[in-house]
């Protein structure tokens, strides 16, 4: 079984605890903690997958579907706590409507004001949500950012293949600069050899110039 598919069932049985034993939750403040802390593991293994998703050790589809299976469960782990340790200075919420709403306004930062949490606990749990779900949001623009430009890996890490026909367009450009340097070379070694033979035709004709006038013939009187 993969490791989403593991962390999918534990939060859908985090929403059922929370949806139908809200009493229970707000009686027993412990479920709400453990929820909490497997919230936060959550969040420290999305760190981790992270960094193997965009060095392509990873798959980013795999990646955004945790982010998006760690979102809810934060949702819901917070709201679990909310109920446990009270909203809006009335005690123990254990309306899980309520509890949901007010976690997921934290969750995208919104802030409506018309529920706040009470003093202490609560309010770092808020805070903290807060944080969190702004990072998961940059982690899935970013994701679906690499994921529609091409630029993410295949579904087994693998880096992606390369179309063939770009292959064959390569080839054939080297091939065709292969032949473009070697009658270039050619032109060169004629032009050099050219360049030689022309350079002994001056030194000779140098040489005839110079000889003394005395082995020059003499012209016979008029």
């Amino acid at each position: 079984m993969r490791v989403h598919a593991i962390f999918g069932i534990i939060t859908t049985i985090s929403i059922l605890l929370v949806v139908f034993s809200g009493r229970w939750i707000a009686d027993t403040p412990a479920i709400a903690v453990v929820l909490l802390v497997f919230a936060v593991l959550y969040v420290a293994f999305l760190a981790t997958f992270a960094y193997s998703a965009y060095s392509g050790k990873g798959s980013i589809s795999d990646f955004l579907l945790h982010i998006a299976i760690s979102s809810v469960q934060t949702v819901t782990s917070c709201a679990a706590f909310y109920i446990s340790y009270g909203l809006n200075g009335t005690g123990c919420v254990t309306d899980p409507a309520e509890a949901f709403y007010f976690s997921t306004v934290s969750f995208s930062t919104l802030g409506f004001g018309d529920l706040t949490p009470e003093e202490g606990l609560s309010r770092a749990v808020a805070a903290g949500e807060a944080v969190v779900g702004n990072l998961h949001l940059a982690l899935f623009a970013a994701s679906a950012f690499f994921l529609l430009s091409g630029t993410g890996q295949n579904g087994d890490g693998s880096a992606p293949e390369a179309d063939p026909v770009e292959e064959e367009d390569i080839e054939t450009l080297l091939l065709a600069c292969q032949r473009r340097v070697s009658r270039l070379q050619a032109e060169l070694d004629r032009l050099r050899q050219r360049s030689e033979e022309l350079q002994k035709e001056i030194d000779d004709e140098l040489s005839r110039e110079q000889q003394p006038a005395a082995e020059q013939p003499e012209k016979p009187p008029g």
